[in-house]
């Protein structure tokens, strides 16, 4: 049973970390860099040393957001593993216990599943039935 909790903590407390350090707005940033850069290659006034700018501004830019991209989801996973760790050094639960239980099947299939239903909720869907979702407003 500790090893259920230890896995549904390491899921929550993940996803939790990710919304707390704010990766989505992260990931929407990185994402509207990218558009910038390739809208930017694209425009046809402008000359190959206009566009060899913009090409190294964006590019540096993608790399600091590459590097704080990657401390956001280390510090997300491994902070709920050193909890962990914690744990299983106190003699409290196994660590090889939980990562079994987290990596199981079963509970991935029920972790999707939890997903999902919060998506569901969380986009207010009225009808499934209809083939499309429909947001209320």
């Amino acid at each position: 049973m500790t090893s259920l909790a230890g896995a549904v903590f390491l899921v929550v407390a993940t996803l939790g970390l990710l919304l707390a350090l704010g990766a989505a707005a992260q990931f929407r940033r990185v994402l509207a860099t990218a558009q910038s850069a390739g809208a930017a290659l694209r425009a046809p006034g402008a000359t190959d040393e206009q566009k060899e700018a913009v090409a190294r501004r964006h590019s540096a830019e993608l790399f600091g957001l590459f590097l704080r991209t990657l401390i956001v989801l280390a510090a997300s996973v491994l902070a709920p593993l050193a909890v962990i760790w914690l744990l299983a050094r106190l003699g409290l639960t196994s660590m090889q216990d939980v990562l079994r239980v987290a990596v199981s099947p079963a509970f991935i299939a029920a972790c999707c599943a939890a997903g999902l239903l919060a998506w569901l909720t969380r986009a207010g869907v009225r009808r499934l039935g209809t083939g499309r979702l429909q947001r209320q407003r």
